[in-house]
């Protein structure tokens, strides 16, 4: 990643991988950035055999003998080259997150990622969730909402390959007007039908206008679904969940050039549900175009990490992962659940999530009565 690709954030910065500390990265003019002391470092740890210590969310997963955005990206790199064929004067991956701005206040999610989070903990500091509000001590003052000028996006473009993979999510892409522009560059270009697009997506705000516009290239549409129905409107609050399977539905029939990636984040708050996403994938009808993957498991927040389910709720969990039909990273799932509970782990969880029921009038308990353990 350090010597092909290139990752933005709506907290400004830039740095080669998503899965790499948000808090350390390369600060400046982008044009500056291939030459930084920062990108040089990463490379010569790497080279010399060594994670870099921004690398922890890697090293932890591959020393726990799970499947790392290293090693995937590895092996979908050296799928298509050759490392003879290794080329840093431009990108084969652009990962561009250009805004938080966001119409969901996801439970997962961060006020750095998500405007309507950021508002809502600015509403309602200090009695929203713990990382809500940790987070904002750190971002609140940053300019989140248009954190690259045009010299910058202007920098990202130029180093886009014919055949780069280029990838958009937010914050929501469908909201930010930069993705538009970046969109509309490509096809001045003609690389609308060479590059490879994903575009990640909580189908709230995609519209026939977005449609439009996408029918134009080709690529991966990664649906941001962490649960169906009333689940879903608990979890990634904000959400009608009818207009969201409405629009993934329109989406399949339109974008006939795409596949779409069902991509649910694995946690606490949807681990006895995952089955019913996979009977929704499926019910959209489109084996050849259609998938389900499990492989963006949470690990921040800790409250609401798989692992720090108690042991009684673990040993159900685990049963339910193993009856899941469809999807990929099965595996990986009932690793996680086996890692080592954290003190605390399950009281932080009641605490914060009866916390945000207070605030949005939900009741998680209702939503997801498999989480009542021992009636707490």
């Amino acid at each position: 990643m350090p010597w092909v690709a290139i990752a933005t954030d709506p907290r400004g910065g830039l740095y080669p991988c998503c899965w790499m500390d948000r808090y350390s990265k390369y600060q400046g003019p982008a044009e500056g950035y291939k030459d930084s002391d920062y990108l040089k470092q990463i490379k010569q740890d790497f080279l010399e055999g060594r994670y870099p210590a921004t690398c922890k969310k890697c090293e932890w997963n591959d020393k726990s003998g799970l499947v790392s955005k290293r090693t995937r990206e590895n092996d979908a790199w050296f799928k298509k080259h050759r490392i003879e064929e290794l080329d840093d004067q431009k990108y084969d991956i652009l990962d561009l997150r250009l805004s938080n701005k966001c119409n969901l206040s996801c439970v997962t999610c961060f006020p750095g990622d998500s405007s309507a989070i950021f508002e809502e903990t600015k509403k309602h500091y200090p009695n929203t969730l713990d990382h809500y509000m940790r987070s904002m001590s750190i971002v609140e003052g940053l300019n989140l909402t248009t954190p690259y000028n045009g010299e910058d996006i202007d920098y990202f473009i130029s180093n886009i390959k014919p055949h780069s993979r280029v990838y958009f999510t937010g914050g929501e892409p469908g909201l930010v007007k930069p993705v538009a522009d970046i969109l509309d560059r490509l096809i001045d270009m003609g690389y609308n039908t060479t590059v490879s697009l994903d575009f990640n997506s909580n189908f709230q705000a995609l519209n026939q206008k977005w449609f439009d516009k996408l029918k134009l290239f080709k690529g991966t549409m990664l649906a941001s679904v962490d649960a169906v129905g009333a689940r879903a409107e608990l979890i990634r609050y904000g959400c009608k969940w009818e207009s969201v399977d409405r629009n993934v539905r329109s989406f399949i029939d339109q974008c006939t050039n795409f596949n779409l990636v069902v991509s649910p984040t694995p946690s606490i708050l949807n681990i006895f549900y995952l089955n019913e996403i996979v009977d929704w994938t499926k019910d959209l009808k489109n084996e050849n175009r259609v998938s389900l993957t499990f492989q963006n498991r949470l690990s921040i927040p800790g409250y609401l990490d798989l692992k720090n389910l108690p042991e009684e709720l673990k040993s159900k969990a685990t049963q339910r992962v193993n009856e899941i039909t469809m999807g990929h990273y099965r595996q990986d799932l009932a690793k996680h659940l086996a890692q080592q509970t954290e003190v605390g782990g399950w009281e932080n969880f009641i605490f914060n999530m009866d916390k945000l029921d207070k605030i949005r009038g939900t009741s998680w308990r209702e939503v997801l009565p498999d989480l009542n353990f021992n009636n707490n």
